[in-house]
């Protein structure tokens, strides 16, 4: 997933990474439960290649559980 993300922002001409976002959180739709999240562990990941700035939402989750 992160390789397509960089593959699409090349595509775009995309440099500035809080222009990207991620939609959903959790570990399926119409649900409040982010255990098992892949989304979150794709989060843990990208620290280490994306900047902080990945913006993340999900309207099931009412607290800012990532910090974005």
């Amino acid at each position: 997933v992160l390789n397509r993300i960089y593959e699409i922002m090349k595509e775009n001409n995309v440099t500035d990474i809080s222009r990207v976002g991620l939609y959903g959180l959790t570990y399926k739709e119409n649900v409040d439960d982010c255990r098992e999240s892949p989304t979150l562990q794709l989060l843990e990941n990208q620290e280490r290649h994306l900047a902080p700035l990945l913006k993340t939402y999900d309207p099931f989750i009412k607290n800012d559980i990532v910090g974005s």
